[in-house]
């Protein structure tokens, strides 16, 4: 019984997955003005933030026809992706810590790992959890940056 239930969640978020990823695109192709093959999506990370009530926070990045955009994506309800932090559908006491997470993101992402298994995940209002394929760092992080503990 737990099998099939962790499969059908692994199913659903999949789904949700995809579903965001059409969104992606299809917004990229209009504020792009480009079309596949010149136009590439893809995941380039996940943001976690929020102690009570987390949200997550998908990252892709577009590029084609010499312009390039980075979306923002939540699922919840339903997909909806926005260009900067503030247009995102999420508690406003949340957006420092979003802000923080994608500049950690941004800043230590590694060449190694494929960039849709990066993710950063707020354990405090300070402190984030940096994940890879190669391991897991804390940071610190102030208005100023991020330093690995």
């Amino acid at each position: 019984m737990r099998v099939a239930a962790a499969l059908l969640l692994c199913l659903s978020v999949a789904a949700c997955g995809a579903a965001t990823a059409v969104v992606v695109e299809r917004r990229a192709q209009r504020e792009l003005s480009c079309r596949t093959p010149a136009l590439r999506v893809q995941a380039t990370g996940e943001l976690v933030v929020g102690r009570q009530a987390q949200s997550r926070v998908q990252l892709y990045d577009a590029e084609g026809c010499e312009r390039e955009q980075r979306y923002l994506c939540v699922d919840a309800p339903e997909p909806r992706c926005a260009t900067r932090v503030a247009d995102l559908p999420v508690p406003a006491a949340q957006h420092a810590g979003l802000e923080r997470a994608l500049r950690l993101l941004r800043t230590t992402a590694r060449a190694r790992c494929p960039e849709s298994e990066l993710r950063v995940v707020q354990e405090s209002e300070t402190l984030f959890r940096f994940h890879a394929c190669d391991g897991a760092w804390l940071y610190h992080c102030r208005a100023l940056g991020c330093e690995r503990l």
